[in-house]
């Protein structure tokens, strides 16, 4: 008796002192192998072929070193297809990188008005040792860490804005994410055992693919999705690896990686982690062993969070506040519009150039011509997968549960998710593309690795005899040539902590011969036909009038003609034809939305059918089928990619040089005090820029807007909050100066006791009376002065001079995480015109001190620590044990 894993424990009979021979050995190898790393199954020798392996001596060592023996190294076939794609690679990450070597950033959308003045402000504060917690420069003063896109606390965003210039830091962490998306999808389908081709051409899919790169501008969403590959590599060896280093590692790569993905802000690209994982898990868990496993993700998973504690609790904190809670129906602005999946046929159908209807890179669904036609050329070879069928499933699957989602208000399920908790505060289900495009990566790489280069010496795989990725005799291969009938088997490749996929064996039993209507089978089984592939109409007609018999050379198809690509090509013409038919017959939108340039309207159909043509040429010439392949996906993502990147031109990256290419456009007057002034400003364009130059903004552009109890377009409203100068509509050259702006900070003798504050403003004189939610005692006719003394973000000191008892008004926007204090001594805040704050500050002179330090940020600190704690306890704990089990002795 052999004990296995988890506390299992395997019966093998004895061994003989027969001799074995080489092929013995090595089927001998490869069973023992799985038996060992799949105790939870009753495995016994289903035939008489498998005998010898009762003469096996059991020495785990030898088991684990032979069954890897062979599976892992790339052949002289294969090399060169290596070096092809990972010089494709290269060359994207060139075209994608080229301005950043050169010393520019992007600067266009949501990088030049939201990101990089973020991270300006952040190095500001890093660099003065400020607090980063609290904006004054957006919507009257912002809680900017709760809003997460800034990734404050991130250990990786404080060392780089810590101690590199603001351009450096910016172009490094920009370049990060690209880098680790791209590295971790190479580990993932690495560690699925894919051939080293197959893999990088993945990760050129996923991280060149039109939805990754044309949202470029949210660098944040891609920092976020990067460590997805990583999540899943890491949920794998925990949820296969047998060897208790590997396991101890995966758990803490886990947690942290939870944790670093949190750290990094966006929660909505979290929940489509969430998402893949959680289907992909149902793949997997299953019988004996399933709870154990699910105990330690699910354990990884909450420390992960509990590490995060410091940005997951402010920003659950700034969704209560937020806007987005006043909206009804909000889940539906940026539904994929049904016409949009016309992107796949041809991308570059629709006028605007990007998708039909606003032309926004959120509707970014166009994967590539290649991918598409590998991905149903894989789906329709689903029986010719082999070890990788239930990967094949598992993409597919993902990619149609998430397209329905994507539809979002069109696709009739999203409507029910968004009654969920929080999940209505989320916005454009079209985002959901993104797992879309890495389902589809998936199954490319999967279609390419089945259909890669035999190595020399070696023959082609059988349905019969199942081999590795690379053609070579692996565990699998052998195991399941014999033993037949066994469907739940692992395939946990040969040592205790491989990284084989977590997928149950699905045994390919020998398949009668091929009778009526079944296209033949010719040598190779990928190229094995089925009725499940003649799905397409003009194939199946030609099947039913020229059925294929066995040995009957006179059919309509040629012999290695396939039906799902002779039924893309037909399809995408099909199409083109019925896009004519809109333009034509339609309303006035259908017409508008589709070019009238007849070459823009042939590229989609001709890109499909030279994809088809190429796999087609793939399955009769292997290595130049797949090299054409490998050129032709590459050039497809540049031309459709890289022109939307470069649409904005990147700008200098010196911080200096841009504040003065913006100069001319400061206001000009006497009461401009950039860095510390009494007003603010209002201008159209996105208000971020504005503290560039040194304006505290009204407005601003974030994730999530702060809810308004006064109406923020009102001109009352903005005299109260201080705005000064407005630059409005964008047309207006110049700025408007409003004499009447109120300071930001003042003393006001009369208030007004109200909690409609938007009704009772249009009913006092805001210049000396003010609306609060209590009553407050302040008296006098005078109002006193008031003097500035320090203005730090969050944290601010004035002096107050006033012959009676005054109401201080500060036009910072009202957040219970504020305290304040005179002259030391704590008060109570005041919420002064529904959106603002102020306190009561006795006759005198005094110092107020107003303070940002909010409850959420202090329990995340708390929880952050705990969570590390806790960490180290149990990986502490997990060491002593696996230690334990490895030092006590093996029973018989």
């Amino acid at each position: 008796m052999v004990s296995g894993p988890w506390g299992g424990a395997v019966n093998l009979p004895n061994a003989s002192s027969q001799p074995m021979s080489a092929d013995h050995g090595k089927g001998q190898a490869a069973f023992a192998a799985n038996v060992l790393l799949a105790p939870d199954r009753k495995v016994r020798p289903p035939d008489r072929r498998i005998a010898h392996v009762q003469r096996l001596p059991y020495n785990r060592a030898m088991l684990n070193s032979q069954a890897q023996k062979g599976t892992t190294k790339p052949d002289g076939g294969t090399r060169w297809l290596t070096l092809l794609v990972g010089l494709a690679g290269a060359m994207l990450f060139l075209l994608l990188f080229y301005p950043l070597l050169r010393g520019n950033i992007y600067q266009g959308s949501d990088i030049g008005s939201q990101q990089f003045p973020y991270r300006s402000f952040y190095s500001y504060c890093l660099q003065h040792g400020f607090s980063f917690l609290w904006w004054p420069e957006e919507f009257c003063g912002y809680y900017l860490h709760a809003e997460g896109q800034g990734a404050f606390f991130h250990p990786l965003q404080w060392c780089l804005y810590r101690f590199l210039p603001l351009d450096r830091a910016f172009s490094i962490e920009f370049m990060a994410s690209y880098l680790f998306l791209y590295g971790g999808m190479v580990a993932l389908l690495r560690g699925w055992r894919l051939p080293w081709f197959a893999a990088l051409f993945g990760a050129n899919l996923f991280t060149f693919s039109g939805f990754v790169l044309f949202h470029y501008t949210h660098i944040q969403a891609i920092r976020v999705t990067s460590h997805l590959p990583w999540i899943m590599l890491a949920l794998h060896v925990l949820l296969t690896t047998t060897n208790e280093k590997h396991l101890r590692r995966a758990w803490l790569a886990l947690v942290g990686l939870v944790a670093s993905q949190l750290l990094s802000g966006y929660p909505q690209y979290v929940l489509f982690t969430l998402m893949a994982i959680g289907l992909y898990m149902l793949f997997y868990l299953r019988g004996h062993g399933a709870v154990a496993r699910m105990a330690a993700v699910v354990s990884a998973m909450l420390l992960g969070l509990m590490i995060a504690g410091v940005q997951v609790l402010p920003t659950f904190d700034l969704i209560g506040y937020a806007q987005r809670q006043d909206l009804t129906d909000f889940w539906k602005d940026g539904s994929l519009h049904p016409l949009n999946l016309l992107q796949w046929v041809g991308p570059y159908w629709f006028r605007n150039g990007i998708s039909y209807g606003t032309p926004s890179w959120e509707y970014a669904a166009y994967a590539g011509a290649i991918p598409l036609v590998l991905s149903l050329w894989c789906v329709s070879r689903f029986k010719g997968l082999g070890r990788w069928q239930p990967m094949g499933l598992y993409a597919a699957a993902l990619a149609a549960i998430m397209i329905v989602l994507a539809l979002g208000e069109f696709g009739g399920v999203y409507r029910f998710i968004a009654m969920l908790p929080v999940m209505g505060a989320f916005r454009c289900p079209a985002r959901h593309l993104m797992l879309v495009h890495f389902a589809v990566a998936i199954l490319s790489a999967v279609a390419l690795a089945r259909t890669s280069p035999t190595p020399q010496g070696q023959r082609p795989s059988s349905p019969r005899t199942r081999g590795s990725s690379d053609g070579s005799v692996g565990p699998d291969r052998v195991l399941d040539s014999h033993v037949r009938g066994n469907d739940k088997t692992p395939l946990l490749g040969g040592a205790g902590g491989g990284l084989g996929p977590p997928w149950p064996s699905c045994e390919l039993r020998p398949q009668p011969k091929a009778k009526g209507r079944h296209l033949r089978e010719r040598g190779d089984p990928v190229v094995a036909r089925s009725p499940s592939t003649a799905f397409w109409i003009p194939t199946f007609v030609g099947m039913t009038i020229f059925p294929s018999k066995e040995g009957n050379k006179n059919t309509l198809l040629p012999p290695c003609a396939d039906g799902v690509l002779l039924g893309l090509i037909a399809a995408a013409w099909a199409t083109l034809l019925l896009v004519m038919m809109l333009q034509k017959f339609g309303g006035a939108d259908l017409q508008n939305a589709f070019t009238d340039s007849w070459p823009r309207l042939a590229v989609g159909p001709l890109l499909i059918s030279g994809a088809a043509l190429l796999v087609y040429t793939m399955q009769r010439w292997r290595k130049a089928g797949v090299a054409a392949i490998l050129i032709f996906a590459t050039l497809d993502a540049a031309f459709y990619t890289m022109p939307f990147v470069w649409n904005h031109k990147p700008q200098s990256s010196n911080y200096a040089a841009l504040t003065a290419s913006l100069a001319p456009e400061l206001p000009d007057d006497p009461a401009f005090v950039p860095f510390g002034g009494e007003f603010r400003a209002h201008g159209n364009w996105r208000t971020a820029r504005l503290s560039q130059l040194g304006l505290a903004g009204y407005m601003g552009y974030v994730g999530l807007p702060p809810a308004w109890k006064l109406d923020p377009d009102a001109d009352v409203t903005k005299r109260v909050a201080g705005v000064r100068w407005e630059k409005r509509p964008l047309s207006n050259p110049d700025w408007t100066v409003h004499e009447d702006a109120l300071p930001i900070a003042r003393l006001v003798t009369q208030t007004v006791t109200s909690d409609t504050p938007r009704d009772a403003i249009e009913r006092i004189d805001v210049a000396t009376t003010a609306i609060v939610t209590e009553a407050v005692d302040v008296s006098g006719e005078e109002a006193g002065t008031v003097t500035w003394l320090k203005n730090e973000p969050g944290n601010v000191l004035l002096e107050t001079t006033a012959d009676t008892t005054q109401l201080l008004v500060f036009a910072q926007r009202y957040h219970p995480g504020w305290r304040v204090a005179v002259d030391g001594e704590a008060r109570s805040l005041v919420r002064v015109n529904g959106d603002f704050m102020g306190c009561v500050v006795p006759q005198g002179e005094h110092e107020v001190a107003f303070v940002f330090w909010p409850k959420s940020f202090y329990y995340g600190l708390l929880v952050s620590g705990g969570g590390l704690l806790l960490t180290l306890g149990m990986w502490i704990v997990l060491g002593r044990v696996a230690g334990m089990a490895s030092s006590s002795p093996e029973t018989d």
